[in-house]
């Protein structure tokens, strides 16, 4: 049973909702994937990291930098995060990497009880993910970002009403789904949902989300270019 059984337990809930809902209270690939996990990184403070593949060697030096406890990683079959760098600060957060996948780039979640899931066949050329203030980080099968691409769940800094005080920019969780396409220098901010089989065109700003299904995005702010498309990895021929 793969990543992608546990991607249609999450769909069951709404994910239009964005922040409003939480992946990481229910979250644990053991008993939902039915995986036997191997444990192959372990410190003094019980930070782990899991591999289906049973890795002899698992090199951690210079890439994974946790101040906490009890945190856990977990790497599907095929997966690749050789060029991943991790930064952690806090207890009890999970990452999952789907089977096959390959992650370039940065993770750094500050916050405890935190969750990122990365889908099956999912490629970063180059992505660094923030993970911040109580939010959660989900991205489905098959996705494929280029590089300097931002995602983040929080804008690090606080906007507010000079009157009331009270704080504008609210942090949300991020949600894109199955098959989307991210092009150069894409950001991707707090609270977005992106629906499957979209593209989002190079160096756009999404900060707002994205419901249409099979579309074409693009711009600052990102916008519907298009409805109507697809898109493959395989370059086809083109004809006039």
């Amino acid at each position: 049973m793969g990543i992608g059984n546990y991607f249609s337990f999450l769909r069951k809930e709404d994910l239009t909702k964005g922040s409003e809902t939480n992946l990481s209270g229910s979250f644990d690939p053991s008993p939902e994937m039915k995986i036997e996990w191997y444990e192959v990184y372990s410190d003094e403070f019980d930070n782990k990291v899991y591999s289906e593949d049973g890795l002899k060697e698992f090199d951690s030096v210079n890439r994974f930098f946790i101040q906490g406890g009890n945190n856990r990683v977990f790497l599907s079959k095929s997966s690749n995060i050789k060029k991943l760098r991790l930064n952690i600060i806090g207890n009890n957060s999970k990452i999952f990497v789907g089977e096959g996948s390959r992650l370039i780039g940065d993770v750094n979640i500050k916050g405890n009880g935190r969750c990122l899931i990365v889908g099956s066949r999912t490629s970063f050329q180059n992505v660094s993910i923030i993970i911040k203030e109580k939010c959660d980080i989900f991205i489905g099968d098959d996705c494929m970002f280029s590089s300097r691409i931002e995602i983040r769940t929080s804008d690090s800094h606080s906007i507010f009403d000079v009157e009331t005080g009270r704080r504008l920019n609210k942090p949300g969780s991020v949600y894109i789904h199955d098959h989307v396409w991210l092009g150069k220098d894409v950001i991707v901010s707090k609270g977005v949902v992106i629906n499957k089989n979209c593209v989002v065109g190079a160096k756009s700003f999404v900060n707002k989300s994205l419901l249409d299904s099979n579309c074409l995005y693009a711009g600052v702010p990102a916008k519907k270019i298009r409805s109507n498309i697809n898109w493959t990895r395989e370059l086809l021929p083109f004809d006039n």
